[in-house]
């Protein structure tokens, strides 16, 4: 599929080298309409997107980029066609910039960055859903006044707009920003319920996977972990602790209570459906 759109894609280049710009523009049209059908974007998914932990409706953003990536193209052609409408071109390149490429990274950095920033979880999904909002309501506006905002006379009536999407696109931006900057602050939450854990488990794995049991581990009376870094991976729980001479149930317990404390706050919150 991809090779398929190799003669499509080297006739944009040469168009554009060769400064024919509007023959560019109808090709690249054509190659993203060709690569939003391919990609089946706005076709009903195979399988149901993963929401845990998110933002409900972001599916619905990634949706929306790829429109907005559709209508900059579409608006570079009309702005071939009508060159006296200076905005055209601006909008065309708003709707690229912010329309697809920002509401693509505003859709998508909530979900994968936080498993990148040592399994942590996103710190509010109602920040997510109001920066895709924001952003996307800031956007059209810009770009449904811009090309009138660069018109005369009609230009002066909606001039006024287009620093109010401004505005409104920095609130965006801003708030996108908050909620991974206190995604990174807050510890990372134990993701593992406190029913699942076991006595059979190694001890290397709890102190390991989450490095702030050890100093639990060490109160409980394992005072062994005090002294190695890195306890032998085959030893287990219930092992370390008769080597102890601990009861394991009371490690256990003290350990399900650790685990319950850290648990997802999303886990138990009824999960944002809209704006």
């Amino acid at each position: 599929m991809i090779l398929n759109f190799c003669p499509a894609l080297a006739l944009t280049v040469l168009s554009a080298f060769t400064f024919r710009f509007w023959m560019t523009d109808v090709l690249a049209l054509v190659a993203t309409l060709a690569a939003v059908y391919a990609l089946r974007i706005f076709h009903h998914p195979a399988r149901p997107a993963k929401l845990l932990y998110i933002y409900q409706r972001y599916p619905l953003f990634i949706r929306i980029s790829y429109g907005w990536l559709v209508a900059a193209a579409a608006l570079a052609v009309i702005a071939d066609a009508l060159p006296r409408i200076t905005g055209l071109g601006g909008a065309s390149r708003h709707a690229l910039t912010v329309g697809f490429i920002a509401t693509l990274i505003f859709a998508l950095a909530p979900r994968m960055l936080p498993a990148f920033l040592g399994g942590r979880e996103l710190y509010s999904t109602r920040l997510m859903a109001a920066s895709l909002w924001l952003l996307t309501a800031g956007c059209l506006m810009r770009v449904a006044t811009e090309a009138f905002a660069y018109s005369s006379p009609p230009g002066a009536a909606v001039w006024p707009i287009l620093p109010i999407s401004a505005f409104i696109e920095l609130s965006a931006v801003l708030v996108f920003a908050a909620n991974l900057a206190l995604t990174l602050r807050q510890a990372p939450p134990a993701w593992l319920e406190p029913d699942s854990l076991s006595a059979e488990l190694p001890l290397y794995w709890f102190v390991t996977s989450f490095p702030r049991t050890r100093a639990l581990l060490i109160d409980t009376g394992l005072s062994t972990l005090a002294r190695v870094k890195d306890p032998p991976r085959s030893l287990s729980l219930r092992e370390a602790a008769v080597a102890e001479n601990l009861e394991v149930e009371n490690v256990l317990r003290v350990l399900k209570q650790f685990f319950g404390r850290h648990q997802p706050r999303l886990r138990t919150e009824k999960p944002v459906a809209d704006g």
